[in-house]
């Protein structure tokens, strides 16, 4: 049976395609849905180290899910018409 997630998400750690990943000695964060990567385990720990911590995981700009307020205007207009 199918299923479906909507979930609403403030950072890509929260988001189901967010996930590590690891090849031969290189490893970093990815986003499953676009497999862009979002950070590498090295400048990670830079940035912990640097600002002492964690890292932020900030939705990028190319991020293609919807945003919040459109998804909920668009569910708010088909409530409206039905």
């Amino acid at each position: 049976m199918a299923k479906v997630i909507f979930k609403k998400v403030n950072n890509c750690e929260e988001c189901p395609y967010f996930f590590f990943r690891m090849e031969d000695q290189e490893s970093w964060y990815q986003c499953g849905l676009t497999d862009k990567i979002l950070v590498s385990t090295d400048d990670r720990q830079k940035y912990v180290e640097k600002h002492e911590e964690r890292y932020p995981f900030n939705i990028p700009e190319w991020c293609p899910l919807e945003d919040e307020d459109i998804f909920t205007k668009a569910v708010g207009a088909v409530m409206k018409s039905v």
